[in-house]
Parts: C-alpha cells; structure tokens; sequence
C-alpha cells in the first residue's frame, strides 16, 4: 500500500496483485460474460469464447489477478507488463468499472501489443473505478512464434 499525501489530503494507492489458478481466472471471466450476456450480441460471445478458450486451456496453471484503480494505472504498471511479456507470451483479460475515466480505458489498451489474446471489458453498471486484469502466461506449444523468438534461440 502506498500513501501518497499533497496539500492536507491524502490518498490511499492500494494495488494488490494475487498469483492464482487458472481455473479461477477462467471461471470469472466466464461468469463476467453471462452477467452481461443479456445486453450483448452474438458477436460479444464469441469475443468472449476466444479469451475463455486461452484461460481455458492455452495458459499454464497459475495465473495473476491484478485488482487496481484508474489513478493506478500508470507508466509504473504499464513496465510491469511490458516486463513479463518481455519473456513470456501473454494472455490479458481487462474488467473496468463505469466510473473509470477514458484516458485510463486508452492506457489499458496500450497492452493489446504485449498479449496474444486481450479483451478490455467495461461494466456501466458498477459505479467505481476498480480494474480487475487477468494475465496468463501461454503455454509454450499454443503460443505463436515470432520474430524476436527466432532470434533469441538463433543468439542464444
């Protein structure tokens, strides 16, 4: 927890980060998806089919729960990502509350680059800020193969 203090205020930055099972984050996203399967489309499901089919079985058995608000999402969270995708292929399912301002939904989508499945979602009915960000790390069979990865195996 981080107490940042500024002109007799102060404010209370709590990120907690939880390694967990596969089939929790799995089965969170799914039942995100049929809490708002009412007011979606068909083309909705199938977005969702795909993140589901990568926490499903395409990631290993640990996974992070990322819990945050939208004042938290900065350049500091942004390196944390970009560090775990620096050596793993990623998998990223993003939960923002209706309170969270745009500019915090842009920077979210800044990590579609770093993830081979990512899904930002935006719940209107809950009247916060919270962020809730699921990544798995792909398993190395199911992961695409890139440039870069050619080349690390070619140099080291």
């Amino acid at each position: 927890m981080y107490n940042n203090k500024s002109n007799d205020t102060e404010k209370v930055i709590a990120v907690t980060i939880e390694k967990i099972k596969r089939i929790y984050a799995s089965t969170a996203i799914y039942k995100f998806s049929q809490g708002l399967k009412n007011a979606e489309t068909d083309d909705f499901d199938s977005a969702f089919d795909n993140v589901l089919d990568f926490f499903g079985n395409k990631i290993e058995e640990d996974a992070l729960k990322i819990e945050c608000s939208g004042d938290e999402v900065n350049m500091m969270f942004f390196d944390f990502v970009r560090m775990l995708s620096s050596t793993r292929h990623l998998a990223m399912c993003v939960f923002v509350n209706g309170n969270a301002d745009v500019d915090t939904v842009k920077r979210l989508e800044r990590f579609s680059g770093w993830s081979e499945c990512f899904k930002v979602v935006r719940d209107m009915n809950k009247h916060d800020d919270k962020i809730c960000i699921y990544i798995g790390f792909i398993n190395w069979f199911d992961g695409e193969i890139y440039d870069v990865d050619y080349t690390v195996n070619v140099i080291l």
